[in-house]
């Protein structure tokens, strides 16, 4: 497990699976590459969670919340890139 940042270089269409300390319901994922990459929260995600972030684009990705009384977060951010890059992405736990 790691901190609350972390950042990885990509290699395209291998899924990068990043695990935290902490069980977070909002991260920041920063894209720093020439291409798309695909991101999403929790253990197994379906091919429907995943949300597409552009080249040299950030977006927070949150967990579907009505409140945050009674929220269970997750410790786990998957990322799918579109192209190889050694700035590649980095991940930032914004809200535990």
């Amino acid at each position: 497990m790691h901190g609350l940042v972390q950042r990885m270089a990509t290699t395209a269409n291998t899924a990068i699976k990043l695990e935290f300390q902490v069980d977070g319901i909002e991260y920041l994922v920063k894209n720093f590459t020439d291409d798309d990459i695909l991101v999403a929260l929790g253990e197994d995600p379906d091919q429907s969670d995943y949300v597409l972030i552009p080249s040299e684009c950030a977006q927070v990705v949150a967990i579907l919340k009505r409140n945050y009384l009674g929220i269970k977060g997750t410790s786990k951010v998957t990322i799918i890139p579109s192209g190889d890059s050694e700035k590649g992405v980095e991940v930032q736990c914004i809200r535990c």
